[in-house]
């Protein structure tokens, strides 16, 4: 599998690259990645540029994993990768999305969310797409069942943290024989949200 470099409602989508590192630490800080399991070692722009630059790397199991930056023009916007990506059982999964602020609530979310599934499904024949989160991130749970992707349920205690939080996890999925009705649902909810930054 290659990056899912694609447009979708004014978003479009490219390789993550350690070079972005000064527009991440501008543009990020410590609260938002409370509720994340893997963090930047620092929100410079060193601890940034080591952060991107494993989002490329296969992770300690060996699956790939591909970091793209999502874009709105020429403005970075954001980022999230593929990663647990499987070729023999044809499953992956979304995460480490991070939009930058005043981009939230905006379409920019489902409009990325489209692109990369719609490579994954269309163009590597993915049978699974995961998504999870922190089952305290309300917005980001509302966010993914607004974005039509179907709940499976939480796992209590699914992970240990730092600081000894037992981490529960709420896990979403999208299969291949659901995948034509999430993206009409998703190309909606582009059609229905603006593509504008707060101010």
């Amino acid at each position: 599998m290659n990056h899912v470099v694609g447009e979708a409602f004014g978003v479009h989508t490219v390789p993550l690259h350690p070079d972005l590192a000064p527009n991440f630490a501008a543009n990020t800080s410590a609260l938002d990645f409370r509720y994340y399991s893997v963090i930047p070692a620092s929100y410079d722009e060193a601890g940034w540029r080591e952060f991107l630059a494993a989002r490329n790397h296969p992770d300690p199991h060996g699956y790939e994993s591909f970091g793209h930056a999502i874009y709105v023009g020429n403005e970075l916007a954001g980022m999230s990768t593929v990663f647990d990506f499987q070729p023999t059982h044809r499953k992956c999964e979304i995460g480490y999305t991070m939009l930058f602020g005043p981009w939230r609530g905006s379409r920019l979310n489902a409009a990325s969310k489209l692109i990369l599934m719609s490579g994954l499904f269309d163009e590597h024949g993915m049978i699974r797409v995961q998504l999870k989160g922190d089952a305290r991130n309300t917005p980001s749970m509302k966010a993914m069942l607004n974005m039509g992707f179907p709940l499976e349920g939480t796992l209590r205690c699914f992970q240990h943290l730092s600081g000894g939080y037992r981490r529960d996890v709420t896990f979403f999925s999208v299969l291949d024989h659901e995948w034509s009705r999430v993206k009409a649902h998703l190309e909606e909810v582009c059609r229905q949200r603006p593509l504008e930054k707060r101010s």
